[in-house]
C-alpha cells in the first residue's frame, strides 16, 4: 500500500510539471500607466504591432476595451494577429498573412474600460518577427481601446514600448500634416500639433499576449 501510494503521489507530480510546461504565460505586453482611449468602428481601425520574446502557440490577448453605453455597437469585434514586415504595417500584408483571429459580441464588452481576453485555439508565433494586433469592426457605433497617445498637450504620457507601435486606417484616422499616408493604409495615430513618429514612437496600445512556449 506505502508503493502504491509512494507511486500515485510520483504520477501526479509528473503529471502537475506536464500541465505546467504546457500552461499559457504572459509574453509581449504593454499596460498603459494612464489610459486615453481611441474609437474603433466602421470608419477606423486600429492596431498595435508587437514582437514576441519566445516561440510558441498563442492562446491569448488581453485589451483594456470598452463600448460605448448609449446607441452601442450591435456587430461583433474582431481581433486578427497578423505577420508584419518592417516597422508600419502595410495593409494588403496584413490580410494576408493572418495568424490567429478571434471574435466577441458587443454584449461582452463591458461600458466601462477594462481587460477583456480573446482566446484562440491555434496560431504559432516566432520569437523576434514583428506582427499587429489588428482590432476592427462592421459596427457604426464605436467600441473604445486604450493606450498612450501622447497627448503631450494635455500632460498625458506617451507610450514607451520598445518592440511595436500604434496605427490607425480609416476614414478618421488622424493623421499629421506631414503625414503624406493615404487613410487607405496604416499610418502613425496624430494626437498633437506635430507627428507622434517623426522621432520615433511616442503612442501605444495596451495588451497582453499570453503564448505556450516550444518545448526544448
Amino acid at each position: 500500500m506505502k508503493q502504491l501510494r509512494c507511486w500515485l503521489c510520483a504520477l501526479a507530480a509528473i503529471l502537475l510539471c506536464g500541465c505546467a510546461r504546457f500552461a499559457p504565460v504572459l509574453d509581449a505586453h504593454y499596460i498603459p500607466a494612464a489610459a486615453s482611449p481611441i474609437i474603433v468602428a466602421s470608419r477606423l481601425s486600429l492596431t498595435q504591432t508587437f514582437t514576441p520574446r519566445c516561440s510558441g502557440t498563442l492562446r491569448q490577448i488581453d485589451l483594456p476595451i470598452a463600448r460605448f453605453s448609449y446607441h452601442g455597437p450591435d456587430q461583433p469585434l474582431h481581433l486578427r494577429v497578423s505577420r508584419v514586415r518592417g516597422s508600419i504595417p502595410i495593409q494588403a500584408q496584413i490580410t494576408t498573412s493572418v495568424v490567429a483571429s478571434a471574435s466577441i459580441a458587443p454584449a461582452d464588452v463591458p461600458t466601462d474600460l477594462e481587460w477583456v481576453s480573446f482566446k484562440f485555439r491555434e496560431g504559432h508565433l516566432s520569437a523576434g518577427q514583428r506582427y499587429a494586433i489588428w482590432l476592427s469592426t462592421e459596427a457604426e457605433n464605436e467600441y473604445m481601446w486604450a493606450g498612450e497617445l501622447d497627448l503631450r498637450r494635455d500632460g498625458a504620457p506617451f507610450g514607451e514600448y520598445p518592440d511595436g507601435g500604434a496605427f490607425d486606417l480609416g476614414s478618421s484616422a488622424s493623421r499629421s500634416p506631414d503625414d503624406p499616408t493615404p487613410k487607405s493604409e496604416w499610418g502613425y495615430i496624430y494626437c498633437d500639433n506635430t507627428s507622434v513618429r517623426s522621432a520615433g514612437a511616442a503612442a501605444d496600445l495596451g495588451f497582453r499576449v499570453y503564448i505556450v512556449p516550444e518545448r526544448r
